[in-house]
């Protein structure tokens, strides 16, 4: 016999089910560019940061943040991208 909470859950599942499906696997990084650092450059924290914009661009992934210290970069289509803290 099936009861109303039976048939309430049958409804849930599929509904969690795609919701579970659809979100990213791989939880979004915080991805750090700093003209000036001096470590490994891989972005991972302010002194392993990239200190080239491009290669931080390329390096994203969808939900990724890229945090950018103080500088003037240049992206290699020789656009100039540049960035105050206005804080």
């Amino acid at each position: 016999m099936e009861t109303a909470a039976h048939r309430q859950i049958r409804r849930i599942v599929p509904f969690v089910l795609i919701v579970t499906a659809s979100c990213p696997l791989a939880p979004a990084k915080i991805i750090h560019v700093d003209d000036d650092a001096a470590g490994v450059g891989d972005g991972t924290n302010w002194t392993d940061a990239y200190v080239c914009l491009q290669d931080a661009l390329t390096a994203t992934q969808y939900g990724d943040e890229i945090h950018i210290a103080e500088g003037i970069y240049q992206i290699k289509d020789a656009r100039v991208f540049s960035y105050q803290n206005v804080r």
